[in-house]
């Protein structure tokens, strides 16, 4: 069976990231993201919210572990992965390896990411980060 071609853009996507530059060319002009922190309106917001973190873990990747499409919305269950190697929102570099897992819903328009859901492991990537401690049990 052929791949859905909506699956192919937004699988580009992640293989572009952290090239946010070159990811973002991805996004119709009317993106919209809606994640735990909100929604973002554009591809620039976009683009400035994450740089703060890549900036904090500048070899971050996402794996690509699990994609379903039907129609024009894709499904991707990721991983991401990189090393705190900078100071991100008050917090001082510890050299550990961060990884935490995301599902992500896309919206592909015309060969273009119209719009996102996310439900990240922010909890997990928090405590990573050594911002809030780790889950007892």
């Amino acid at each position: 069976m052929a791949e859905s071609p909506s699956k192919g853009v937004v699988r580009e996507f992640y293989a572009r990231y952290p090239d946010l530059g070159a990811a973002v060319e991805l996004f119709a002009d009317g993106f919209v993201l809606h994640g735990p922190g909100g929604s973002v309106s554009t591809a620039d917001d976009f683009q400035q919210t994450e740089s703060v973190l890549i900036a904090a873990v500048p070899d971050a990747r996402i794996t690509v572990e699990e994609q379903i499409a039907e129609g024009e919305k894709v499904a991707t269950r990721w991983s991401w992965r990189g090393t705190f190697q900078n100071s991100w929102m008050g917090l001082e570099p510890t050299g550990a390896d961060i990884a935490f897992t995301a599902v992500v819903i896309d919206r592909v328009v015309d060969g273009r990411i119209e719009e996102r859901w996310v439900e990240a492991d922010v909890f997990g990537l928090m405590s990573k980060l050594g911002a809030i401690p780790p889950m007892q049990g």
